[in-house]
């Protein structure tokens, strides 16, 4: 996508999302619904290791501190 940065964060869209497995995205759901910050980060990393752009995406999320976001997001793909 041209409107992409090569060396950015992909953003995060319900799509980017259904890449994951079931299980993560269930983890981070209900992290996000507990508003977890460790337990997000923790998830965020595991995510990091097979999806390293999406991960980054999902951490500017976690930092600004809007899991509603990211329980939406996986709201819409699941």
């Amino acid at each position: 996508d041209a409107a992409q940065t090569k060396d950015g964060p992909v953003p995060v869209t319900a799509e980017s999302l259904s890449v994951l497995p079931a299980e993560i995205l269930m983890k981070l759901k209900k992290a996000a619904a507990q508003l977890d910050p460790e337990m997000v980060r923790s998830i965020i990393d595991t995510i990091r290791q097979e999806n390293p752009a999406l991960a980054e995406g999902l951490s500017v999320f976690a930092e600004n501190y809007e899991y509603d976001k990211i329980a939406g997001l996986i709201e819409t793909c699941s």
